[in-house]
């Protein structure tokens, strides 16, 4: 059996809600020398992505839009022949 560990999902409403993206980004723990904040993907058009940062000005981890279309990814996992998946919510190491 071929079992993804690592399956990472948000919503995808999160890049075009403005209330959701602030309460996602009111999450971070700046406390712990995290920073969040979203902007445009480089390169495209209107694509965003939430960059989380640490410290501030080096980036660790990127959510791009797109990326978490739900029926993209199983597609993806059966292609891929991956029978089960661990999925985890977006979050810091």
């Amino acid at each position: 059996m071929v079992i993804d560990a690592n399956l990472y999902w948000i919503p995808e409403q999160i890049f075009s809600d403005e209330a959701l993206m602030k309460q996602f980004l009111s999450e971070v723990p700046e406390r712990y020398d995290w920073h969040g904040h979203y902007e445009e993907v480089p390169g495209t058009s209107r694509k965003r992505q939430v960059v989380l940062e640490k410290p501030a000005g080096s980036p660790n981890l990127n959510y791009v839009q797109g990326d978490y279309v739900l029926e993209n990814m199983l597609k993806d996992l059966d292609e891929a022949g991956v029978e089960k998946a661990i999925l985890k919510v977006p979050g810091l190491p």
